[in-house]
């Protein structure tokens, strides 16, 4: 069981206290985004369907940096489009390791998912993910 305190600062405007509880089932999600050195590893909390995932038009990525101001909020500058060079699902199903022509450092990167889906054809229900890159592995 998980409970969660609110205040009415910020902006949720809620408050109080919500117990979040476990309903057994997993959903289909992406767990984690890795650095590598010639690009990401996602792993999702489910094995993925094959065709979809082996698919490099099934990542729409970007990257873009933030222009550093005084004042709150910032433009993003330099948004580019990138696209994976190679795809390569583990056998377990659950990482995808996608290489790229070139990692750019100080950069956010933006994944938008397409025909990625379960083994048992379940959706995922966040399609973006981020990644701050600060600096590239060695």
């Amino acid at each position: 069981v998980l409970y969660i305190g609110q205040t009415a600062r910020g902006w949720g405007r809620g408050e109080g206290l919500q117990r979040v509880k476990w309903g057994g089932e997993v959903p289909m999600e992406v767990h984690t985004i890795s650095l590598t050195k010639t690009g990401f590893d996602i792993t999702f909390t489910l094995p993925v369907d094959q065709e979809g995932a082996k698919n490099p038009d099934s990542y729409n990525m970007q990257h873009w940096h933030y222009k550093y101001q005084p004042g709150y909020g910032a433009p993003q500058i330099g948004r580019t489009t990138v696209k994976p060079d190679k795809v390569v699902v583990s056998k377990d199903g659950k990482k995808v390791s996608l290489a790229l022509e070139e990692l750019v450092p100080l950069k956010v990167y933006e994944f938008s998912f397409s025909n990625i889906k379960s083994q048992d054809g379940q959706g995922l229900n966040n399609t973006k993910a981020f990644y701050t890159l600060n600096r590239l592995r060695k």
